[in-house]
């Protein structure tokens, strides 16, 4: 943000108009509007935060020095001149009370540190600025009296005058920033009655000027200036500049077409080998198929705290997940226990379900994956997370999240059933009634039953409701956003991962149950890194079967860690064919389009089919040139970046044929565009020249702005919401395709 000095020179026109020469008659550089303490506000009765109005002085600006320099390093850096040069309008008690204000802001704000420093320094301009009279001015005051019998002019309302420019960009640096406690915006606290979505700059500046929003000591009238923007001076200069441009760059295209035409094999043969060349470089390509890679870039602050994680905790565990629900909506049930009173259950809570869920654990806590580059057997006890016993675990310590770990994953547990009388009824307890218990009492090792079951996991640790099932009715909170239907979040530590949960839940109403394979992480040059991704396909390939099996009753969803990587693989794949038509279409549609039809019988002849071919050539030609040169330079691709260039790359070439075979062609014709015919002793190839040269220019400006604007993409740069790091294969893709544009 800009400094004092620069919001004066933005709107000093303005306020030396304004002033009220009565208040405030001098506005100069070095000059206050006020000064010191008079004392409390008599207009303001009720004040969150006690602070005292400014005296009118309309003086010069004091030196800072002492304790004052000190604290003005601390709170206003920005107006630090040096130890003999820093003036100031305010005093060290003024200072003060401004240093509370600023950190009670700055608890609001501190999720974007230049939110908060921006909104720190409008107020350190305000009141501190040794320039103050420039950009204030004062328009009432009341008369006091200290206890000491000494007159004052306490200042209770002044105008304060930004630059339109400056007030926007403070503004856009907060407006997005979110409070972690409630998960709203920050700006939702400092915009009164319009809140975070009908806030604007001029509504939040008002709000903070408003004397009766229990924090403004007085009342501050806040007016925005826009700069007058000067209309640009007529001159010849860049006009004589390009017209010299376009001439040389034409005259350099004339001699480089006529060169060209004038020897073609030469030519042809010296691409094709320098493309043959470095498309030999494709045999080096490395792909970047992990989607950290691929969407995150290395010096991002989340890719360093992951890499600190990594380094001092290990990579963070994998997750596998299914979701089980029931088909065509199955008709829940009233269950009145004898114990917990009357609860209604969903159709998917039920023994025949619970069954089935356990026969797929059963199946994937037995599954096995031959490794062959390890020459060994994968079973998930070699690659589960274990938190209570992760140095020597068996199939009972892996983590894993489900609803019929309230039964530790035990068939006999589940169909228990007995007595129970409570009072002078009596009944039988079973499944329902320790369910109905476990999910409001997770952490309890015996429920009230008479069956005496444990709610923990058969691994020792507790299942959260909220992590086992989904789609319950309930009161949510959490993050802002948490209505309709929760999906439970996976996780299996003291802290769940979840972004909102519900309060008095009915988790027996659950219409998803959901089971959660946690597994180590290993780094991919790790051999156990290959164990981990062989066991997650045996997953997918068991879990595939039992959703292929009760397709009937129930719908089976399901992830594993692997699962994204594999989705991107699968679409490029089936994205070739779609590659390969378009390739043929463009094909067709050169040869056909820019043809000169005579006769049937000269279709073949006249229809370009190797003006097709060739221009198909110069573009694959670009495309796995660029990419070969880059792979021997060490920069590793994405199979992304091999769907999407060839095809930007095909639209810039097809159009670059048709300009210069069209121009070619309207004025051979004898067209309206004379100036392309052929002149009187001027050879083909000059000809081919000469046209070139009213074509080539506009094309390498557009290709110079094509290579612009990628180059932008790639060197780009953000913050928060609109500041997300760059992503390196994202970027891969612009270092890339300047290379090919200027190929073509």
């Amino acid at each position: 943000m800009a400094a004092s000095p620069a919001l004066a020179g933005a709107v000093l026109g303005a306020l030396l108009a304004l002033a009220a020469p009565q208040l405030t008659p001098i506005h100069r550089a070095g000059y206050c509007a006020f000064y010191d303490e008079c004392g409390r506000n008599p207009e303001v009765n009720v004040s969150l935060v006690s602070s005292n109005v400014p005296c009118l002085y309309n003086g010069p600006a004091h030196l800072a020095t002492g304790t004052l320099l000190q604290l003005l390093r601390s709170v206003c850096p920005e107006l630090v001149r040096g130890d003999n040069d820093t003036r100031v309008c305010c005093t060290l008690q003024q200072l003060t009370a401004l240093q509370v204000s600023v950190a009670l802001s700055g608890t609001v704000l501190a999720r974007c540190p230049s939110c908060s420093r921006n909104f720190a320094n409008l107020y350190c301009n305000n009141i501190c600025s040794p320039d103050q009279s420039l950009f204030t001015n004062v328009t009432r005051m009341v008369n006091r009296t200290t206890v000491l019998g000494v007159q004052q002019e306490a200042v209770v309302e002044y105008q304060c005058f930004y630059s339109q420019r400056y007030a926007d960009a403070a503004f856009n640096s907060c407006k997005d920033v979110r409070l972690p406690a409630t998960g709203g915006y920050a700006i939702d606290t400092m915009c009164g009655i319009y809140g975070a979505r009908l806030c604007t700059t001029q509504r939040w500046l008002d709000f903070q000027g408003d004397k009766n929003n229990g924090l403004a000591p007085l009342q501050i009238d806040f007016q925005l200036k826009k700069k007058k923007v000067a209309p640009a001076p007529r001159g010849g200069c860049a006009v004589r500049l390009g017209t010299c441009s376009h001439r040389f760059l034409a005259d350099v295209f004339r001699r480089w077409g006529t060169l060209v035409a004038g020897h073609p094999v030469p030519v042809l043969v010296v691409a094709a080998v320098v493309a043959v060349g470095l498309s030999v470089g494709m045999m080096t390509l490395q792909l970047t198929t992990d989607p950290v890679e691929l969407w995150s870039a290395p010096g991002s602050q989340a890719r360093q705290e992951k890499a600190f994680y990594d380094e001092h905790f290990g990579p963070f565990m994998r997750t596998c997940q299914v979701i089980v629900t029931a088909r065509d909506q199955r008709p829940g049930a009233t269950y009145n226990s004898v114990v917990l009173g009357a609860k209604n259950f969903s159709g998917v809570l039920s023994a025949e379900v619970l069954e089935a869920l356990l026969e797929l654990q059963e199946q994937l806590t037995g599954a096995s994956v031959w490794v062959e580059e390890e020459g060994r057997e994968v079973t998930l006890q070699d690659i589960c997370y274990a938190p209570l016993n992760p140095s020597e675990p068996s199939l009972a310590d892996c983590c894993i999240n489900s609803v019929t770990q309230y039964f530790q994953n035990n068939r006999t547990h589940l169909a228990m059933e007995a007595t129970q009388t409570v009072g002078k009824e009596t009944g039988t307890v079973d499944w329902h009634d320790h369910l109905i218990y476990c999910v409001n009492s997770p952490l309890s090792f015996k429920d009230i039953t008479t069956l005496e079951l444990s709610c923990m996991a058969e691994y020792g640790g507790p299942v959260f409701p909220y992590i086992a099932l989904g789609g319950y009715p309930g009161e949510w909170v959490g993050a802002v956003g948490c209505h309709g239907v929760q999906w439970g979040a996976v996780g299996c530590s003291g802290v769940p991962w979840v972004l909102c949960r519900a309060a008095d839940s009915e988790y027996t109403q659950a219409e998803a149950l959901i089971v959660t394979y946690s597994l180590n992480n290993f780094p991919r040059s790790d051999p156990r890194h290959k164990w981990v991704l062989s066991w997650e396909q045996r997953f997918l390939e068991v879990v595939r079967d039992f959703q292929r099996n009760h397709s009937q009753n129930l719908s089976v969803s399901f992830m594993a860690e692997r699962s994204l990587e594999d989705e991107i693989n699968r679409t490029t794949g089936e994205d070739i064919p779609v590659f390969a038509v378009s390739y043929l279409v463009v094909f067709a549609y050169i040869a056909l389009a820019l043809g000169e039809y005579t006769a049937w019988r000269r279709v073949l002849v006249e229809s370009k089919v190797t003006l097709a071919l060739g221009g198909i050539a110069v573009v694959l030609g670009a495309v796995f040139a660029s990419m070969g040169f880059l792979a021997l330079v060490g920069l590793p691709s994405s199979l992304i970046i091999l769907e999407v260039v060839p095809f930007l790359v095909l639209a810039v070439g097809a159009d670059n044929i048709f300009i210069f075979v069209q121009e070619y062609q309207v004025g051979a014709a004898g067209g309206p565009w004379r100036q392309s015919q052929r002149e009187p002793g001027e050879t083909r190839e000059q000809h081919i020249g000469r046209v070139l040269a009213q074509v080539a220019p506009s094309m390498l400006l557009c290709s110079i702005s094509e290579v612009i604007c990628f180059l932008l993409g790639e060197w780009g740069q953000g913050c928060p919401r609109h500041h997300a790091p760059k992503g390196p294969r994202v970027a891969a893709g612009p270092r890339r395709t300047p290379m090919v544009s200027l190929g073509c």
